[in-house]
C-alpha cells in the first residue's frame, strides 16, 4: 500500500477508529445522550478523509472540501431519498437525525490535513495495513447504521398558525405529559423549520418512542408537520404489544398514535 501504509496505521488512524467504534456499539447503547452522538460525528469526519487519501494520496487538498460536502449533505433533508433507496438493499437500515448542531464535527478537518501532512513522522503501530483498512471499512459503513429505527417520512399539515403551535407546545407541555408525551424543542430555526422530538409512552407503547420530527411554516393559517423516523430500545419484541403479530405494521401503528394521541390534543 505503499507510503500511506504509515498513515492508517498511525496512532492518531487507529485512536480515531477504535473510539468511532467503541462509541457506536458500547457508549451510544449504555449512555444514549447528546455526546455519544456527536463523538461519531468527531471521529467519522476524522477518519473519512485519511481514509479516502489512501486510494488518492496526492487529492487531499480536493478530499477535504469533499468530505466536508458529503457530511453536509448527509445531515441535511436531501439525503432522505438516498438513504431510502439504500435501504431497500439487503443489510442496511441507514439512518440520520437531521440536526444541524452536528455540522460542528467539521472543525475536526484541519487536524486531519494536518496528519496526513505529516503522515512520514508519525508513530505507527507494526501491523499488516490489512487489517486497519478492513476495520475501516466496517466503521465507516456501520456508523449511521440504526437496527432500532423505523423510517417514518411522513407529513401531516395542521390548520394552525406555527407560532400558536410552538406556544401550545411550550406552555401546555404538563397537559401532554400527563397524556404520555413528552416534546423537546430545539433552540435553533432553519429558515422556517423548527426540529423537535417527540418522545411517547402509554397507549399501544410498552417502551417509549423517540420520533424525530419537524414544523414549517406554510402560511399564517396552516403549519406542515413531518416525522422523519421512531427510534426504540429494546429487542424486537415487547416495543408495541402487537409487534409479534403477523401482518403487524409498525410504521401505520406509530403514525396512528403520532396522529391520535399528539397532533389531535393540539
Amino acid at each position: 500500500m505503499g507510503i500511506d501504509s504509515k498513515l492508517i496505521r498511525s496512532y492518531w488512524f487507529t485512536g480515531a477508529l477504535g473510539l468511532l467504534l467503541l462509541n457506536d456499539f458500547i457508549l451510544k447503547q449504555t449512555l444514549h445522550n447528546w455526546l455519544t452522538g456527536k463523538l461519531s460525528d468527531f471521529a467519522g469526519v476524522f477518519i473519512l478523509p485519511l481514509f479516502l487519501a489512501i486510494f488518492f494520496p496526492k487529492r487531499i487538498k480536493t478530499i477535504i472540501p469533499a468530505s466536508a460536502l458529503f457530511f453536509i449533505f448527509w445531515k441535511s433533508p436531501w439525503s432522505s431519498g438516498l438513504i431510502e433507496w439504500i435501504n431497500l438493499l439487503p443489510l442496511f437500515n441507514y439512518s440520520r437525525v437531521v440536526d444541524y448542531t452536528d455540522l460542528i464535527a467539521l472543525l475536526i478537518l484541519p487536524l486531519s490535513y494536518w496528519v496526513y501532512n505529516r503522515k512520514n513522522e508519525l508513530h505507527v503501530f507494526k501491523i499488516k495495513p490489512i487489517y486497519p483498512l478492513v476495520i475501516s471499512v466496517f466503521a465507516l459503513l456501520a456508523t449511521s447504521q440504526d437496527f432500532g429505527v423505523t423510517p417514518l417520512n411522513e407529513s401531516f399539515v395542521v390548520p394552525q398558525n406555527q407560532t400558536t403551535l410552538f406556544n401550545t407546545m411550550q406552555t401546555d407541555s404538563a397537559s401532554f405529559q400527563n397524556d404520555g408525551i413528552n416534546i423537546q424543542l430545539s433552540d435553533s430555526a432553519v429558515s422556517d423549520t423548527l426540529y423537535f422530538q417527540l418522545i411517547l409512552s402509554q397507549g399501544l407503547m410498552t417502551k417509549p418512542a423517540w420520533i424525530m420530527a419537524s414544523m414549517s411554516f406554510i402560511d399564517s393559517s396552516s403549519t406542515e408537520f413531518y416525522f422523519f423516523e421512531s427510534r426504540q430500545d429494546g429487542d424486537d419484541c415487547g416495543f408495541f404489544r402487537a409487534r409479534c403479530e403477523e401482518k403487524y405494521d409498525e410504521k401505520e401503528v406509530i403514525l396512528e398514535e403520532i396522529e391520535t394521541r399528539f397532533l389531535d390534543l393540539l
